[in-house]
């Protein structure tokens, strides 16, 4: 509990002592010689006292203080010498001080209102039956609604229009009246009719006894955020439309290379384009494209250049030339800044020579037995001189070779250094071995089998940069030397974010070695259940198998006969299909596509087809000899939709998962990650906010400095925190170093800034990822999950490190820093001024320190210990023994908290002390409770003070109603004027029988003494009079003249103006 600053501290203790010194000075100089200087300095050091922090109970301790020291030092004069003047230094210092509190209360309450009038928000407040009350210029703004026509009406019309999903009115105030708050998405129809959609949060003021009073409500119109976001919406949809356009193709099958596509768009989507096409059966055709910018201009330009490719590529095979007249003719259509980078090859598999023009894009690379080859740049990127010609050159490719080519997605992602993932980055990938499939997990399976060599590369650019998405597209491609005959299998395979394809021909198509393959695809993008993996692996199985055997091959009619169908003659014929033109040469197609809890699949191949409705029923008895139908039945049972086209040679199906996919989760379970939002940004932080919770995220509290987040972190304990770089009281970085001293969290930075220096900062302080502003919403997710799993990492690392270094640690060392802990420990626990102690639930002592053992009158510790034990704890230390079930039943049953008691307690001679009892459960792993801990501060003395100060109070109360001296308060401005009750009796009046106003102080003065009166509030307003002292005549109720001596002095002053504020005394002074 921490001391009061003016009873304890050393700064609090001077300015105590030092107020008291002058009053007490001031009093004394006053009383000997009546000068109004000194009242004048009195009330200036009451206005000081206000402004330090000085309560006002203290002020009778000062006056009491000041007049012991008077008496002590004037032993001569007694108190009836100086009745009539002993009050006025008290007077005038209360004064001073309420006529400054009011001040105080007064600019307050005009900054409230100002900040109420000018917030873009709409405010208003209305009563118990939801009637209006007031309302702010904002909230007409956005309603249409001046505030003449919503005072006193009902403001229903707000949630008439409620979104799907919003409760209605009555709900609204029952959620309202039950948690005290209420906030969601309206939409609802400003007063000409148009519609608006805003924020409405809604607080509910309760009186004394809980019963709601008042609502209070903020309005925040976001219709045009709205809107922004559905043209957002729009563009992107276009731009996809447009990307999925530019990318897509149909990789040409041959015997001799297997092709791997893998396409990542950035977040607006941009310029990257591939084309492969197969002149010959013994050739291909490469061409890899990046336009310069972002979004549906970049796309359309992707666009243009595949479709003049595909012109250009029908009359001429040579890379050069290609590159030649694409320069010239996007040269004309693009704009001026813009530039195409490029890479065009001719793969010929006779003469095993590839050709290549590469003009701007990062050099493509040739992995060869462990070593890689860089090809090198033979011009500049497209788009840059109308004329130029381009040159090609030649390499001569080996068996087994591979060709990695990639545009600059990949190399120039960045992490939280700054640095580069670079060229050495994807050499680093190629050459490290490719790692085993991860293990399984309790949430679900891994990929089955080996990453391919495009993953790796990926994954590591993944890590590296710690966030998933890249700052621009990405296309890469790997075209692999393959030799059919000695059992390898080509393999194409195209990818992008939403789709994967996977193509084969029959003569190579290994079943058992397809299935895992596209079950690895899967596992890349979706999480999936045990069960889910099983089934889909059934339902592959059937339809891979049957667009082989059935669909290409044509075995069906062999596969009825069961007499054949074991035989080695039908392994003859299913091997003779395989290696004929006819039937090998067929191609297989497998198409997954990936939505957020479904998964699709078609399978189709290039066969005759069949009629599905004539397959017989395999449950029906009747056909239980026909080995027909198995496979669809087994499909069927599998998955959650089955379907085949008109011609039976290809079947689509699909299946519901339980988990979300992996891009639209960010590699995480979103729905219970805690979020702790630290911006201060009004339009920002609710901008994040509601692009969070729709995505599932739980936002537990938005800080707007960094003394709020910390609180926060301690408070509400989040799983993640997402913190803007510049913040009021400190940046970033700097309060990310503090959180992770107190309760290590992993944080996502946002900032406008991209300084290589910033980044190093961010990194080194522990921040686990890192956003330029304004952030998309998947980046977010992304970062967040990145952010999360680095910082378990790092965790664990740490945990590792720690181990490891306990572990090396010489036992001596360990047991020196153990022994000093300990002693720490022992001197803190010993010094304290408090009482501690740690004893179990039920009662019995566990540890007890010297100034517990003080506090309540024991010689030591080991007394107390010795002596109170489980069945005399409540008779020996509590006044009121049945106190002690109580707390401890409160303490136990709200363990998270500190339980603060008030409670009398017995020492060991049987005398009462009152004690502040301070208690807590320290839970065990089960969550039953292990111990309490705790602590007694003994306040006896400080409640005897109170007593002491409750009964001064009372004094003085009482003095001051005594007191022969009426006060007034006249603010000349205003016109408003305070009498005290005495004024009004000093006259003949009930206290407040006429109205407090100058006008009736005017009735009251003698006509003669008017024009005198008059002539020094005039000095006053001239500003050449700071105090007075007049001697006039009242007329009591009576009608007799009363002889006043008034006092009065200025408190307040506009220099601009002269508005003035008055403040004085009347004593009645009639001749008796």
């Amino acid at each position: 509990m921490p001391p009061s600053p003016f009873r304890g501290g050393a700064g609090g203790g001077v300015k105590m002592k030092d107020y008291k010194h002058r009053f007490t000075r001031l009093f004394s100089e006053y009383l000997n010689s009546v000068k109004e200087e000194y009242l004048a300095d009195i009330a200036v050091l009451g206005d000081g006292i206000l402004q330090n922090g000085v309560p006002p109970e203290d002020i009778a301790e000062i006056f009491e203080e000041s007049l012991n020291v008077y008496a002590k030092s004037e032993p001569k004069i007694t108190l009836a010498q100086i009745a009539d003047r002993i009050s006025v230094p008290l007077v005038e210092l209360l004064m001073a001080y309420g006529m400054a509190f009011r001040k105080q209360v007064y600019e307050r309450t005009h900054l409230a209102t100002k900040i109420i009038e000018n917030t873009p928000e709409g405010v208003w407040m209305t009563d118990a039956a939801g009637n209006a009350l007031i309302t702010n210029p904002a909230f007409s703004a956005i309603t249409g609604y001046s505030s003449e026509e919503i005072t006193g009406k009902n403001l229903s019309f707000l949630l008439r229009l409620d979104k799907a999903g919003i409760p209605s009115e009555n709900n609204i105030r029952r959620l309202t009246e039950g948690t005290g708050h209420w906030k969601g998405e309206i939409t609802s129809r400003r007063k000409g009719g148009e519609t608006y959609r805003a924020i409405l949060n809604i607080t509910a003021i309760r009186d004394v006894y809980g019963k709601v009073t008042d609502y209070v409500g903020i309005l925040d119109d976001i219709t045009e955020e709205k809107q922004r976001e559905e043209l957002f919406r729009m563009e992107l949809s276009r731009a996809k439309k447009i990307y999925d356009m530019v990318i897509s193709l149909d990789l040409p099958m041959t015997k001799w290379a297997e092709i791997t596509v893998r396409c990542l768009p950035a977040e607006n989507f941009g310029g990257d384009t591939l084309d492969i096409i197969a002149p010959s059966e013994n050739s291909l055709l490469i061409f890899l494209a990046d336009v310069t910018g972002h979004g549906v201009a970049a796309a359309m330009t992707a666009n243009t250049l595949k479709t003049m490719f595909r012109e250009i590529s029908a009359t001429t095979l040579s890379p050069a030339v290609v590159c030649s007249r694409l320069n010239r003719a996007m040269s004309k259509t693009i704009l001026p800044d813009d530039i195409i980078a490029t890479f065009c090859a001719l793969l010929d598999i006779e003469t095993m020579r590839l050709t290549y023009c590469l003009a701007g894009l990062p050099n493509p690379m040739i992995l060869r037995d462990e070593k890689i080859i860089r090809l090198r740049p033979t011009g500049m990127p497209l788009g840059v001189f109308e004329e130029t010609v381009y040159h090609e050159k030649d390499i001569i490719l080996q068996k087994d070779d591979l060709l990695l080519a990639f545009t600059d997605g990949i190399p120039e992602a960045r992490n939280f250094r700054g640095e580069i993932f670079g060229l050495s980055g994807i050499e680093k990938s190629i050459l490290s071995p490719l790692p085993q499939p991860l293990p399984e997990t309790e949430r679900g399976v891994s990929p089955l089998g080996r990453l391919s060599l495009i993953d790796a590369v990926l994954d590591n650019a993944i890590k590296f940069q710690n966030k998933l998405s890249f700052q621009d597209d990405l296309i890469l491609i790997s075209i692999k030397m393959v030799n059919a005959e000695s059992g390898e299998m080509p393999l194409n395979s195209f990818h992008t974010e939403r789709k994967s394809i996977l193509s084969i021909k029959t003569r190579h198509a290994d079943i058992d070695a397809m299935i895992p393959k596209v079950m690895y695809d899967i596992c890349r993008k979706m999480v999936l259940e045990k069960d889910e993996q099983g089934k889909l692996t059934i339902a592959l199985f059937e339809t891979i198998a049957n667009a082989v055997e059935h669909g290409n091959l044509e075995l069906s009619e062999f596969k009825r006969n069961i007499g054949l169908y074991n035989e080695e003659e039908f392994k003859h014929i299913c091997h003779q299909r395989r290696d004929s033109d006819m039937y090998g040469d067929r191609r297989i197609l497998i198409e997954t596509y990936y939505g957020t809890e479904e998964i699709e699949i078609s399978v189709q191949d290039d066969g005759r087809g069949f009629d599905v409705k004539a397959v017989p029923d395999p449950t029906n008895i009747r056909n239980l000899d026909r080995p027909t139908g198995r496979g669809i039945y087994l499909l069927r049972k599998s998955v959650d939709r089955v379907a085949y086209n008109s011609k039976g040679n290809k079947v689509v199906f699909s299946k519901r998962i339980k988990a979300h996919s992996l891009f639209e989760a960010g590699w995480s379970e979103i729905k219970d990650i805690r979020v702790l939002m630290v911006e201060d940004d009004l339009i920002t932080s609710r901008i994040n906010r509601l692009t969070l919770e729709k995505s599932g995220y739980n936002i537990v509290g938005v800080a707007e400095d960094g003394k709020q987040a910390m609180e926060m972190v301690r408070s509400r304990i989040p799983d993640v925190i997402l913190m803007d770089y510049m913040l009021p009281d400190v940046d970033g970085i700097e309060l990310t170093r503090q959180i992770q001293e107190i309760r290590p969290t992993p944080v996502v930075m946002l900032t406008n800034y991209t300084e290589e220096d910033l980044s190093e900062k961010a990194y080194l302080s522990g921040i686990g990822a890192f956003l330029i502003k304004p952030p998309r919403i998947n980046e977010i997710t992304q970062a967040i999950s990145v952010a999360m799993a680095r910082f378990n990492d790092i965790s664990e690392l740490r945990s590792l490190n720690k181990r490891l270094q306990t572990e090396i640690a010489e036992r001596k060392r360990t047991e020196d820093i153990m022994q000093k802990r300990e002693k720490e420990y022992y001197n803190l626990f010993e010094s304290s001024p408090f009482g501690i102690f740690r004893s179990t639930v039920e009662g019995k002592l566990i540890r007890a320190n010297s100034a517990l053992a003080e506090i309540l009158g024991y010689n030591s510790p080991e007394e107390l210990i010795s002596i109170v034990n489980t069945s005399n704890i409540a008779e020996k230390l509590y006044a009121d023994p049945t106190q002690r079930p109580v707390f401890i039943r409160e303490t136990v049953k709200d363990a998270d908290d500190w339980h603060v008691y008030e409670n009398r307690c017995r020492c060991k001679d049987g005398s009462i002390i009152i004690t502040n009892l301070f208690l807590h459960v320290v839970p065990d792993n089960d969550g039953s409770p292990k111990y309490l801990k705790g602590f007694v501060e003994d306040i006896t003395e400080r409640k005897q003070m109170e007593e002491s100060l409750k009964k001064s109070e009372e004094q003085l109360r009482l003095a001051i109603e005594a007191s022969t001296h009426a006060i007034y308060d006249w603010n000349m401005y205003t016109d408003e004027v305070y009498f005290s009750p005495y004024f009004y009796t000093m006259l003949g009046y009930e206290p407040y029988e006429m109205p407090s106003s100058y006008d009736t102080w005017l009735n009251l003065l003698h006509p003669d003494e008017m024009d005198d009166v008059l002539n020094i509030f005039n000095e006053y307003i001239m500003n050449k009079r700071e105090c007075h002292k007049v001697d006039i005549r009242m007329k009591t109720k009576s009608g007799e003249w009363k002889r006043i001596l008034g006092r009065g002095k200025v408190i307040e002053r506009d220099k601009i103006s002269r508005h003035l504020r008055i403040v004085g005394t009347y004593v009645d002074v009639t001749p008796q």
